[in-house]
């Protein structure tokens, strides 16, 4: 069921919802597990003198950051995910932080000079979110979580939500192979931080992310955040498709990884893991040449009959499309006029009694 107009209301303690947001500089996913209680992916933010995106929202609901929030995951240090990101933490003050296990090269030199005992070369002007972050996970009262393969890192008791079912989420990746092989880089980089890497990262920066599997009773979630493919099966999507250490079911609801891009789509993963017609959310990536392209909507409108975007691709505005492609787009409610300012959002709500429909929404934060 396709609804229409502003979300303005929380969600019933029984219902779960997940609600993806952007493009604004990045993208953020909430999710409301039950009861109240409620977990963030990632953060964005519509201008710099404005909020960030999930604040906004939950002022809007009457949702309280400090106390309902009970995980922020950062499933990349890439600037697109995780602008406002020190400002959001800093409201969610007893929620768990989840960082990927994997970083990059240069994420990990920032992650030394944030753990230096210098403090000029940390408070001057290469402060970032990323240092911010980790001067928050020092915290002792805060709870530091590192992501892994097939990791769970929420457990909640069905008799601590109102609809009786438990919660649970887990992270997919970085695979093993992953984060060994990021570690064997940190290593040749000592004694000399400028010395040559001896050891390539499988295919890509973007496989350090952090893909998640959420449980709540019999409904079953995929984030897919920016993971894409690799020519190596023991990273990427091949790697979760493989896992026999991963959570099982139906899945219902997908968050398209890499903004629909042709490098993030898997074939055995639509094929075996994902419902039919799943429920499949697009971020665009409206930047550059932009994306999801007319190709790329062409392939996710073949794989489900039930896709959404967050707001109209740029590329559709700038590409010479056909008649098919036109056709598409009125079918998405996606037309070529200039993209609102406004950060725009695919609400998805859905009880978790037996026989519960989701009831989607794409609606624009005002």
């Amino acid at each position: 069921m396709v609804l229409t107009g502003q979300m303005k209301t929380p969600p019933l303690t029984e219902e779960i919802e997940i609600t993806v947001f952007g493009p604004g500089y990045g993208e953020c996913i909430v999710v409301h597990v039950g009861s109240g209680r409620w977990l963030v992916v990632d953060s964005c933010k519509q201008g710099q003198k404005t909020p960030p995106v999930a604040l906004r929202y939950f002022d809007r609901i009457g949702v309280d950051p400090a106390t309902q929030v009970e995980l922020v995951l950062v499933t990349h240090w890439h600037d697109d995910h995780i602008r406002g990101l020190n400002e959001l933490i800093e409201r969610c003050e007893v929620a768990g932080i989840c960082i990927s296990e994997a970083l990059t090269q240069g994420e990990f030199i920032k992650f030394l000079s944030a753990y230096s005992t210098n403090k000029t070369s940390l408070h001057g002007t290469g402060v970032d979110e990323f240092v911010l972050v980790l001067e928050k996970m020092r915290d002792p009262k805060r709870k530091p979580i590192r992501s892994g393969q097939d990791k769970r890192i929420v457990n909640i008791s069905g008799k601590e939500l109102a609809h009786g079912e438990g919660c649970e989420v887990w992270t997919l990746s970085p695979s093993d192979f992953q984060v060994l092989e990021s570690n064997s880089r940190f290593g040749s980089l000592f004694p000399d931080a400028k010395s040559t890497m001896r050891r390539a990262v499988p295919d890509g920066k973007n496989n350090h992310s952090v893909a998640a599997w959420i449980a709540i009773g019999e409904t079953h979630l995929i984030l897919g955040a920016d993971l894409e493919n690799t020519s190596d099966a023991r990273a990427g999507w091949a790697s979760i498709v493989g896992s026999r250490n991963r959570p099982s079911g139906e899945v219902s609801l997908f968050k398209v990884p890499h903004h629909g891009s042709e490098n993030g789509h898997n074939a055995e993963l639509w094929d075996n893991v994902l419902a039919d017609d799943v429920i499949a959310v697009v971020t665009p990536w409206n930047r550059s040449s932009g994306l999801p392209g007319p190709e790329d909507l062409k392939r996710l409108s073949s794989a489900t009959k039930n896709l959404f975007l967050t707001a109209a691709p740029s590329s559709l505005v700038r590409a010479k499309h056909d008649h098919s492609v036109e056709r598409m787009m009125r079918q998405f409610g996606i037309s070529t006029k200039r993209h609102s300012k406004n950060v725009g959002a695919v609400t998805a709500r859905r009880p978790v009694s037996a026989g519960g429909e989701w009831a989607v929404q794409s609606w624009d934060m005002e």
